[in-house]
């Protein structure tokens, strides 16, 4: 639910079931209407991490995945999803 809850939830496959393991609040990866995704995930040699919005599209986000924890860090202003996609590269 990103475009509407504004949430990240990171899911295991558990047989035929998704399971839920990570939520973080405030961050988007869709705008209702759009038929893409914006942002991506990318591994500048210290581990992956995601590249997407902030919930008011006014940043970009770094998120990274440890111990079963979320944490964000903003990689500063942006203003469309060209300028969001540069931060994928490392």
């Amino acid at each position: 639910m990103p475009h509407l809850a504004h949430r990240l939830v990171l899911v295991r496959l558990d047989g035929n079931q998704f399971v839920p393991v990570a939520r973080l609040d405030g961050v988007s990866n869709h705008r209702i209407g759009d038929n893409f995704i914006t942002g991506g995930v990318r591994d500048c040699d210290n581990g992956s991490d995601i590249v997407i919005p902030s919930a008011d599209w006014r940043q970009t986000m770094r998120i990274n995945y440890q111990y079963i924890r979320l944490t964000a860090v903003s990689l500063g202003p942006k203003s469309d999803e060209t300028a969001i996609h540069a931060d994928l590269t490392c």
